[in-house]
C-alpha cells in the first residue's frame, strides 16, 4: 500500500500541476511573435472600438465620420489609414493613457494617412482621430 502511494505520489510530482502544464508552452522565445501579433490585434481593436462606438451612436447631419479605418503594424512602425472624403485635414493624437489622450501628442495630417514611426514609446499606445 505504502509503495503504491509513494509511486503514485511520484508521478503527480513529475507531471506538474495543471498550471505548470498550461503556462509551459508560452515559455519558449518561439511563441513571442505570436505573442506580438496578439498585442498588434489588440492594438487594432482598441484603436477601432471609439469608430464603432460613434458609428453606433450615429453622427450628426452633416458629419460622416470615419467610414473605413485601416491599422498595419509592420517594420517598426504603426499606419493608420481611414475613409470619409468629408475633411482636408485630421489630428491624430497618441497617448499612453486613453483617458488623457487629448493631452498625449497631437500630429495635424493633411489627408488620410498617417504613420507613427515611434509606436514603442511605451509599451501601448492609443491613438484617436479627429
Amino acid at each position: 500500500m505504502r509503495g503504491r502511494i509513494a509511486r503514485d505520489a511520484a508521478l503527480a510530482a513529475g507531471r506538474g500541476s495543471w498550471l505548470d502544464r498550461l503556462v509551459a508552452p508560452l515559455a519558449p522565445m518561439q511563441r513571442w511573435p505570436g505573442l506580438l501579433a496578439a498585442a498588434a490585434a489588440m492594438l487594432v481593436a482598441v484603436v477601432a472600438l471609439p469608430v464603432l462606438m460613434r458609428h453606433q451612436a450615429g453622427t450628426p447631419a452633416g458629419d460622416a465620420g470615419i467610414t473605413t479605418l485601416e491599422v498595419v503594424a509592420a517594420d517598426g512602425s504603426v499606419r493608420l489609414a481611414w475613409r470619409d472624403g468629408e475633411k482636408g485635414s485630421y489630428t491624430v493624437f497618441k497617448s499612453s493613457d486613453p483617458r488623457q489622450i487629448s493631452r498625449g501628442e497631437a500630429h495635424v495630417v493633411r489627408g488620410n494617412i498617417w504613420t507613427d514611426t515611434n509606436p514603442d514609446s511605451s509599451p501601448v499606445v492609443f491613438y484617436r482621430i479627429e
